[in-house]
């Protein structure tokens, strides 16, 4: 696993899935909810165009075979995912 900055800006290490699961819930309570507050998202879901419905984020919980470090969080460091938590979900 790799190194991961926390949503308060310290850097540690994350271990096999229940530290992935934290990290996502540490993004969620604290990049996601700051941007969310100041700009909430245009929809309460979203989905593909053939009704698909579509997960916030997706991380190697839901594709096991590519590294945890080459997908990241949105938002956090170090920026793989873009810069925004919500990204382009409007």
């Amino acid at each position: 696993m790799g190194r991961e900055a926390s949503g308060n800006g310290k850097v540690g290490q994350k271990k096999g899935v229940s530290g992935l699961e934290e990290a996502i819930a540490d993004w969620e309570s604290n990049e996601l909810a700051r941007v969310l507050k100041r700009q909430p998202e245009t929809k309460t879901s979203y989905e593909t165009a053939a009704g698909t419905p579509l997960k916030r984020v997706y991380s190697r919980l839901d594709v096991d075979n590519i590294p945890e470090s080459d997908i990241g969080l949105p938002g956090r460091y170090p920026f793989t995912r873009g810069p925004y938590p919500t990204m382009y979900r409007g």
